[in-house]
Formats: C-alpha cells, structure tokens, sequence
C-alpha cells in the first residue's frame, strides 16, 4: 500500500481554540475527513479494525490500515480516534493489541503510509489492559496520553512521551484510596467524605492558558462518581478542582439565576474544554436537574461552578463525550433524545450549540428521521470537529438497511446537514480487483483531519442506487445570462433546466471536475464567468457523468449606472433596537453599490450636499432618503424611511417567590394590533431561536415584548425591556442543643433539639429541607413525637418536621412545614438513649442542614456540634 501527502502539514487554529494550548484538537483544515473503526477487514487483518478517510464531500471514501493486532501491531481502535500532530503524522491509541495484547500508541506517518508502534502497555511500564484513552500534543511538542486502567494501581495512569516513543514518564497514577490535594473550591464540596483522588480517566487532555494540563475522570474522587484535575505537564502540583457527587442540591446558572434542585455532573467520560477566558467546560453522563446528563463549567481551581444545561428527553440526554468552543459558543453531543423522542419516537442523539452562559440552547440536528428509517445514523456518541466551515462528527450505529454507524457534517447554525459516509458491515468480493476492504462502528471520539491522497485502496461498499442519474442538464438558456440592474450579481437559479431527476437537485460549479472546492457557495449571487451545472443527490452524496459536467452556462455582468437608478432598501420604516437610542439606517440595505459609488443618506429630495448626514449608523427620529454618491455626483433617491425611536428605559419586576418565576402576560396592558400576538424573547432582534417558550414562567433575566404577524411570519419592533429579579436567596443555619450534656451510666435519656433558622432576611424559596443527625455506636434514637411541644424545657414544632428514616451514617428528618422558613425558623426535638461503650469520656456529635435546602446556596455554616461527657458512675 503506497501514500502520497499532497500538502506539507497545515493545522487549522481557530481564535477561539488558541491551538493546543487552551484548546484541545477539535480543529483542522486537512482536506480529508478521518476516524478509526472497531471493526474492518482489509487484505491482510481480521476485523480488528481500520483507519478510514473520506473527502469533505463525502467522496472516495478508503480504508487506508487495517490493524493486525497482537504481536506487532494494535487492534479495536474504537475508543479513540488519531490526531494529527505538528509533524504531520497521525497518533492514536488502540484498545489492545501490540506487543503483550495491553493496547499501544501508533504513529502513522502520511507521507510514507508506514505505520509503528511507539508505546506498547504492559505491567512493567505501568500500562494498562484496555484502553479507552485518546492521545494529544501539547504546546512542548510531546504528546500524552492517559490510559484507563493504567498506573501503578491499574486505576488509571497519566503520560508523557516524546513523538517516538522515547522519554515515556508515567507522570501521575490514579487511585480512588490516596489522599491527593483538592482546591478550595472543591474542599467547600465535601462534608465528611475524605479528599480521594480520581480513577478511570476517559478521553484527552488538553492545556489550559496557565500552562497546567485539565482532564477528567469516570469515578473515583470523595464520592466515587468522577472528579475534573489539572497539574503541572511533569505531574507536580497535581489537584482535584471538583468533584462530582449524587447529590440534589441547588445551583446557579451562567446567567446568575438559581436552579433550584439538580444534580452535580457526574460520570464524565469526555474531554474538557477551555474558552479564551480560562474557564472549564465540563460534561457529565448523569446529573442535571434530570440525572440524564448536562453541560457545567467553572474557573480554573474549580469555584464559580455553573449548571449551563441539563440533558432532557427533548434536547437530548447523556452526552457521552465533551464539548468544543467555537466563536463564544458552545457546540457538542447527547448520546440519545431529541425532539423525535417526544413525537413518539426512538431516543437516539442530537448536535446542540448554545451560549458560553448556557443561554438561546438549539438543537442543530436531531438524529435521524420519522418511520425508523434511520438514514443519518443514531447515537452521535462522538463530539464534535471544526474545519472553519462546517462541523463534522460521527454516529455510533444505524445509517440505513445494513448499515452501522455515519460521519457527518453541518454548519454552526445546523444547516446544510449531509451525511458523509455510511460504515457497512458487508462486504464480500473485490473492489476493481482490489482487495474488498469494509470498516464499521466508527470511533466514539471525534474525527480528525489531514491531507491523504491514496493512490489505491478504495474502500468496497454496497452499490447505491444514485438518483442523480447519469445525463447531463438540459439547459434551454445555455447562451448565458446577466445580471439585473441594479443587481452586480447574476442568479445561476435562474437557469431555466427540463430534465432534473426526482430526488435530485442541480448543483453549480466552477470547473468541469465536481469537487466541494469547485462548489458554487451561493449560485443565487455570482461574478462574470463559466458555470457548470450537474444533477446532484443529496440522500446517497453522489453525482451525475462520476463527478464531471458537460453543461456550461457563462455569466456576463453588466455595467449598471447608478445615476438611473436609487438604492434599494428593505424597509420604509426603522426603529431603534434597545438599549440604542438611535438607528442605524445601513442595516436596510441589501445590495452592493455600484463600482466608484457609495451610498449616502439625506432628509430631504432631491439629494445634495446640504441635506446629506454625517452618521447614517446614528440616525435620530426623522424621515431619511438613500442615493448613490460617486464624489461628485447623486443619483436618484430612495423610497422614505421614516425612523421612530422607542424608549428604552426598561421596567424592573419581581418574581414570585418561591416559585422564582414571574408571569410575563400580565405586564403589558391593551389588546394586541389585529392579525398579531404578543411574544416575549430574550434577545433583539427578536428571532424564533430566542423566543421564550413559556412566558408565564420566565426566570430571573431581560426580556423584551414583540408583536407578532401570523399572517406575514415576521416579528416588528422589540418594546422597553423588562427585567425579572429572580427571589433572593435565603441562608439556612442550625442550632444544636443537648439535655442534659453530661451523662452518668448507661440507658439514660438525652433530649435533642435542633433550632433551623434563615438568617440573610430572605425566606426559603422551596422545600424540602433536611437536617442529618449522625449515628453513632454509643446512642440510638428513642422516640419521635409529632405532637411534642417542648424539648429539654425548650420550645419545639415538632408538627411542622417528620422523621423520615435513617442510612448507615444519618438519623434523617425534613421540614414539611405549610410556611417558608424564615428568621423565627421551626425547631423540632427528639430523644435517644446513651450507652457507652468506655468507662468515661467525651463525643462531639455534628448536625447539618443538607445542602440546597429551601434553595440556598451558602453551605459554609450548615452544621453545629455539642459536646456530650460521659462517665461509668
């Protein structure tokens, strides 16, 4: 098998992925698409896997090494996917295989097509039996890889290597039982549990703006649920910043509002990634306010921790891998759900993309299509790449009759979605007398890509049936066409074709040779010269003639002079978008001027220098008029654009606590215009992306009134904004008192009181509240009375608290009173019986009140303590 590099390495560094450091690999402008497989035959292996590529287009689609497995090569790639490096080689871990069958690290070098073994696992470097790892170079030049149940507790290890293999430093082992340093912000997560470190790391590491390597891992940490690290690229100054925890507790958003009851991500198995501020964006497989995953992030030592998203049955549930950041916005995968799981069908993945702050959340692409047909592919276990144009990532399973698994590719907006290629599992007789090669379970972490360019070993796949035909366009008007003045463009749509094929569409390019750089991007909008038009279908990715076109049409553009004509505007009428007090009268244009003139704004006609103003982006009430401008002369005037500017002073309301929400339909007074309705949005202009679903819930934030033209499908002029100020936030505190405190001999009674109180001034916005009594060897509950009404001489409430039971560590009661607690608070008393097991001594027993309790957020001061002293006699 023989490879030829067609370009010198090139690595696509997006502004906001800052390259390696800061970033991670989820960015490249190689030309083809490339993943590993967990299964694929080629002429010389056994199923034990492949490494595919296909064109950005979705065309020759190959299988480039087919792994041989143990002895002397890796196999079942199916966890990891290579990278490609700044030596233009491609790095990638395999699962087992390799020189002990405990998995390896492999080079393949694009230039020469030789692929090599730089790292084989094994016990005595610490490796580990299977690996569910992913390699990544760092801004030193070497690459590091952690591998899942490697170390020297076999709980995980974190390594360093040089790019042949050389220097291998296993920088830090994982154990679930070593005490390891936590930040303060992760410290403040736990109340009794002791500072474990993580075990089982899942996917890449990448390096943050400080220099320090991030990562996650599957369980281990205080609560054995998974635990987010960083340290220093030698594995110094190793920390957990946070750690995840099967508790429902309360949590802040990224817009400050507080969510009132959901769980800490838990069970990461994704990368993390880093926005240019340094924060941490993390994704979990559980947790959220549903337990079915979400999306959170934090400062670097793990403080400011924030509930962006919460995975829900129709925008998707448990994302199996993490996130990546692309122009200030969030972009990633759920495993399953989506908005066909709530029309009544299957549960099987989505591509999302949000705001840095977890806000305008879209679901860009719901996996797959109604009937089951199943044609895109389903569970899009793999996140996502970016080339600078289009997104691209893969499914788990499904792609039609036969098939198992997809790569796709879509726009940042979800548009222009295309399946790529479609993995299948069949394959039995030669390709053009070339050995049959099929590949199938593509890679669960995201693509990569690089420049291939295979002089043979065309992957052999299942005939398709290309609706595009084979004959070329019919074109009645193939002498050419022109632009419309005052249009400098031409309309290639208008191209009047009589022969296109059912389930086919005409696709315009520049060249004879259809490829996607030869793609017309826009053929509504194009310069002077020759197009080429061939039949396209858009279902199987193929093309008419095998990809070449004889079907010409030239395009001439016309001069158009200006003085003949005015420019066109969108509107005749204009307001301000608030918070602006003015607007900007360059927004209704929608055509470029003419060559050697610029369009000017004027208050009255005809146009002249007098009534010219000076800032057309600042216009004030009035009535303005465009013309084109070439120094020394004006053409003709536009139709009238009346501007109206709108107050923007805004209202400020309260939500209605403790449900924390505010009814927005009853602000506004008066009936809407006819044939309207009143919508309320989150940004302007208003869109439907952000249009609030529920108005008579909206949560604390800045909402603006919109009309609505049902009839016409568009939305008029944003009202003053109205801001909703979410409930305050309470501050529970405990009081803990014993009678009596000094106990001679066994079996006697002691009388418990706990006093709960809120004392920021701010009554609780939702129950339930619990408070946690510790067991203990040397006292067991006695009785609790609901009607009790005094606790060692003390007043209590006993009616308004219940014993709900008890765990291996807590005596565990709950505030059911009808009212929110507030600074009078509700106290509640109990008694149990003391039997020491020595002679004499002291016990200190700590009471808390559960964190999140009636939507608090400070747990700095949730527990007190009393001192019980005992003697024999």
């Amino acid at each position: 098998m023989f490879f030829v590099q067609t370009t010198l390495f090139a690595q696509y560094v997006h502004p906001n992925q800052a390259g390696r450091k800061g970033g991670d690999t989820g960015a490249g402008i190689g030309k083809q698409v490339v993943t590993s497989t967990y299964y694929g035959y080629t002429s010389d292996n056994s199923a034990q896997g492949t490494i595919v590529s296909v064109n950005k287009d979705g065309t020759n689609v190959a299988t480039f090494h087919g792994f041989k497995g143990y002895p002397s090569d890796g196999s079942y790639s199916w966890y990891t996917t290579p990278h490609q490096a700044s030596d233009g080689s491609l790095y990638g871990a395999s699962y087992v295989g390799g020189s002990y069958n405990w998995g390896s690290v492999y080079k393949f070098n694009l230039g020469t097509g030789v692929e090599s073994l730089i790292f084989n696992s094994n016990p005595g470097n610490g490796g580990s039996p299977g690996n569910f790892a992913n390699i990544n170079e760092l801004s030193d030049g070497k690459i590091y890889s952690v591998q899942t149940w490697g170390g020297t507790h076999y709980l995980g290890g974190l390594y360093s290597m040089n790019k042949d293999g050389s220097g291998l430093t296993l920088i830090h082992s994982f154990s679930n039982s070593v005490i390891v340093n936590y930040t303060s912000a992760a410290t403040t997560q736990l109340t009794t549990e002791s500072k474990y470190d993580g075990a089982y790391p899942y996917g890449f590491v990448v390096e943050g703006h400080d220099g320090k390597i991030y990562g996650s891992t599957l369980d281990g940490g205080a609560h054995n649920r998974g635990a987010f690290y960083r340290c220093n690229k030698d594995g110094s100054a190793y920390e957990i910043i946070n750690v995840s925890d099967p508790f429902l507790k309360a949590y802040v958003n990224g817009k400050g509002g507080v969510i009132p009851s959901a769980y800490n991500l838990n069970d990461p198995c994704g990368n993390v990634a880093i926005d240019q501020q340094g924060k941490v964006y993390v994704t979990g497989f559980y947790g959220g306010a549903g337990n079915t995953g979400g999306v959170a992030r934090m400062n670097a030592d793990g403080s400011n921790y924030q509930l962006l998203h919460s995975g829900n049955a129709a925008e998707g549930t448990y994302p199996y891998r993490g996130a990546t950041i692309i122009d200030g916005r969030v972009y990633g995968t759920y495993g399953t759900g989506g908005p066909w799981t709530v029309q009544g069908g299957a549960s099987i993945g989505v591509v999302y993309g949000m705001d840095l702050d977890g806000s305008n959340y879209k679901v860009l692409k719901a996996f797959d299509a109604p009937g089951g047909v199943y044609s895109d592919g389903t569970d899009p276990w793999a996140g996502l790449s970016y080339d600078g144009e289009y997104l691209y990532g893969s499914t788990h399973v499904n792609g039609g009759a036969g098939m198992v698994g997809t790569l796709y590719k879509l726009r940042l907006d979800g548009s222009d979605f295309k399946t790529l290629h479609r993995f299948s599992a069949t394959a039995a007789t030669a390709c053009g007398g070339k050995p049959a090669l099929f590949s199938w379970y593509p890679s669960t972490e995201r693509v990569t890509f690089a420049d291939v360019s295979l002089k043979w070993s065309q992957t052999c796949i299942p005939d398709v049936v290309c609706n595009a035909g084979s004959a070329a366009p019919s074109v009645t008007n193939n002498t050419g066409i022109s632009n419309e003045c005052s249009s400098t463009t031409a309309d290639l749509t208008n191209v009047i074709i009589t022969n296109t094929p059912v389930n086919a569409q005409v696709a315009w390019h520049t060249s004879t040779t259809i490829s996607s750089e030869t793609k017309v991007a826009d053929p509504t909008a194009v310069g002077a010269g020759t197009y080429y038009a061939v039949f396209y279908d858009a279902i199987n990715g193929c093309y008419a003639n095998e990809g070449t076109s004889t079907t010409a049409v030239v395009v001439t553009i016309k001069a158009c002079p200006f003085v003949n004509y005015a420019p066109p505007v969108a509107s005749k009428v204009l307001a301000n978008v608030c918070p602006a007090a003015t607007a900007d009268l360059t927004s209704l244009l929608y055509a470029e001027s003419p060559s050697g003139a610029s369009v000017t704004w004027h208050t009255a006609t005809p146009a002249t220098d007098a009534n010219k103003i000076g800032t057309p982006t600042a216009a004030t009430a009035n009535t303005y008029y465009a013309a084109y401008y070439n120094g020394t002369t004006y053409g003709p005037t536009s139709t009238p654009v009346v501007v109206t500017i709108i107050s923007c002073g805004g209202t400020s309301v309260n939500a209605a606590c403790p449900a924390n929400t505010k009814d927005l339909t009853t602000i506004l007074i008066g009936p809407a215009p006819a044939n309207t309705v009143l919508t309320w949005h989150t940004a302007v202009p208003a869109t439907p992306e952000n249009q609030v679903a529920d108005p008579t819930k909206a949560v604390a934030g800045t909402y603006y009134p919109v009309y609505f033209d049902e009839t016409n499908n568009c939305y008029g002029t944003a009202g003053a904004p109205v801001t909703v100020v979410g409930c305050p936030i309470p501050d529970l505190t405990p009081t803990f008192r014993i009678t009596p405190s000094s106990v001679i001999g066994n079996g006697t009674a002691i009388a418990g009181r706990i006093f709960v109180r809120e004392i920021a001034g701010f009554a609780t916005t939702s129950n339930p509240i619990y408070v946690f009594v510790p067991k203990s060897a040397n006292y067991t509950l006695n009785t609790y009375n609901s009607t009790q009404t005094t606790s060692g001489g003390l007043p209590v409430q006993n009616s308004q608290w219940t014993y709900l039971s008890a765990n291996a560590t807590y005596y565990i009661f709950q505030y059911n009173g009808s009212v929110p607690l507030n600074n009078s608070g509700s106290a509640f008393g109990f008694s149990m019986i003391y039997n020491s097991n020595s002679l004499s001594g002291k016990e200190n027993i700590n009471i808390l009140v559960f964190d999140g309790s009636g939507g608090e957020t400070n747990f700095s001061n949730n527990s007190d303590g009393e001192t019980i002293r005992f003697s024999a006699n």
